[in-house]
């Protein structure tokens, strides 16, 4: 975790997330905020292969940025001007995969308990998901 840390050190300041009792150190995703467990190539590298006759283009490591694995995916091998661009798109696929979830209506706690126990874990389950989903969208103004 120690080589994780220094390696995006760089990028962004490191956050801390807290399950149960413990509290662990993490890099956030550039693009969402999740904990990022790779990196991303802000120019793929599909393209800098085409421009590799072309020396010193640009400082390699400073194209890099820390992104979750779905994120990393969302990407692909398109091209952006800027990475705000890029986190647009992202988030522009986000809101499409989970239009499902983002559509999942608010309940209060007199109609959750109202439900039988599984529905209930059901419903609290959504609920939760649909808010990590909206704190993905609203990242990184939070």
């Amino acid at each position: 975790m120690a080589r994780y840390k220094r390696d995006f050190k760089w990028f962004a300041a490191v956050s801390t997330l807290t399950i149960g009792c413990g509290v662990y150190e993490y890099t956030p995703c550039a693009y969402c905020g999740l904990p990022a467990w790779g990196t991303d190539h802000v120019i793929p590298k599909t393209f800098c292969y085409k421009l590799s006759d072309v020396e010193n283009v640009l400082p390699h490591r400073l194209w890099l940025v820390p992104a979750c694995l779905e994120c990393n995916s969302m990407g692909g091998d398109k091209v952006f001007t800027s990475l705000a661009r890029k986190r647009a798109f992202i988030h522009q696929c986000i809101r499409r995969r989970y239009k499902k979830i983002l559509r999942i209506p608010e309940w209060t706690k007199e109609e959750r308990d109202e439900l039988s126990p599984e529905l209930a874990r059901y419903v609290v389950h959504g609920l939760r998901l649909r808010e990590i989903v909206y704190s993905r969208l609203r990242y990184p103004k939070r």
